[in-house]
């Protein structure tokens, strides 16, 4: 992949290649990332369930442990979408061809600038992603670490908040199940990174594309004063051609985006609304018991959630607003002033902008601002329901 973009997608580039799915790399070692991606997400929610089966009592202890199996199931989720390298290959390559393509430099910079964008917020899920998951890593050797510093009369007692314990005494195995658990973990985070923040910056791309459409729009009648009216008529004629042109690449290319995606965001969408009500009364429940581990571990979960929540359906606004914006650019021309032939070929554009492009799942629901609203209160009824009943 050779662009003059490139730079933007290399933190994605490195995340992806990490766990195998970057779909330029496709090596025997690639190969055997995969497999044993595969495999760890498998053994981990075998284990998870196995603990369901054997130690699962009241209603509190099945919320325990379904608020690591559910974000379990929407990390497997995620990297078996991201399996199929060919369509995510094929996104990649329309995005070479558009930067390539490309050469005024206004243009480029709307390219520029919205890549930027989707990079930054890149490196900020990445940021707080990595910062949570360690911190609470951290947590479950925090007493070996006061044993060392400021070391009692006997251990410190401890115990991993993590569920796949294998089953094993923690005291006695402590070393391989903290091992397993810090990769585990590694691996689920980087996948949700690595897969989510691509398909950002993959929705940043349409942005820049429909503001594309939207400039070329706004300068379509553009020219020198100085010239023949045919002159003027053949320059408007071929800017709107060419809004025309990229317009319907920047809604091509979102469709594809939202097809190849729909199913596996509606299923994340319910996963995650189920996910944040269970973290929001293991959250709850912890304060109430005076569980500061405990309370910390379901803080930072219930705080990605909502920033993984909010980013989605940020950016999926911001692609509706920008499709919408064509419409509006296209309304504000001097239409009144062109022949009829041009306020024609306007017409294209206005009729198919007129509706908005939103990104939705199984034409079910739509993400933006307000599905994000709706999604936290729905999760927040969820969350008093298990509250309710728990008592």
């Amino acid at each position: 992949m050779d662009f003059a973009g490139e730079r933007y997608y290399k933190l994605n580039r490195i995340l992806l290649t990490v766990i195998g799915l970057w779909p330029y790399n496709d090596s025997t070692f690639n190969k055997f990332q995969r497999i044993f991606c595969i495999l760890l997400f498998a053994f981990s929610i075998c284990v998870q369930i196995g603990k369901i089966i054997t130690s699962v009592s009241t209603l509190e202890s099945l919320l325990q442990i379904l608020s690591f199996v559910v974000p379990c199931l929407v990390f497997s989720l995620k990297y078996a979408t991201f399996c199929i390298k060919s369509k995510i290959r094929k996104m990649m390559e329309q995005i070479k061809y558009h930067w390539n393509a490309t050469k005024c430099k206004e243009e480029l910079k709307i390219l520029q600038r919205y890549s930027n964008i989707g990079h930054m917020i890149a490196i900020m899920v990445a940021t707080l992603f990595y910062s949570c998951i360690y911190i609470f890593i951290t947590m479950q050797i925090f007493p070996k670490i006061l044993d060392v510093v400021a070391p009692l009369n006997e251990s410190r007692p401890y115990e991993l908040l993590a569920i796949a314990t294998f089953f094993f005494d923690q005291e006695k195995y402590f070393v391989p199940i903290f091992v397993h658990m810090t990769v585990a973990l590694s691996v689920e985070i980087t996948t949700i990174v690595a897969t989510e923040t691509i398909c950002l910056i993959y929705m940043q791309h349409a942005c820049a594309l429909f503001k594309i459409a939207s400039f070329r729009i706004e300068h379509a009648f553009d020219c020198k004063i100085h010239i023949t009216v045919a002159k003027k008529n053949m320059i408007y004629y071929t800017n709107i051609i060419n809004a025309i042109i990229i317009h319907n690449q920047a809604i091509k290319f979102f469709e594809y985006l939202n097809s190849h995606f729909e199913i596996s965001y509606f299923i994340l969408l319910v996963l995650g609304v189920c996910s944040l009500s269970i973290n929001l009364f293991r959250l709850f429940l912890a304060g109430f018991k005076n569980k500061m581990e405990e309370l910390i571990a379901a803080g930072l979960l219930v705080f990605c959630h909502f920033i993984y929540m909010f980013i989605s359906n940020f950016v999926a606004q911001r692609i509706t607003n920008s499709s919408a914006d064509i419409f509006y650019k296209t309304c504000e021309l001097p239409w009144y002033s062109v022949s009829v032939q041009l306020q024609k070929l306007l017409q294209f554009i206005m009729q198919r902008s007129i509706k908005s492009c939103k990104f939705t799942m199984l034409s079910l629901f739509d993400a933006s601002l307000e599905r994000f609203a709706s999604l936290v209160s729905v999760s927040l009824s969820y969350f008093t329901v298990f509250w309710s009943i728990r008592h």
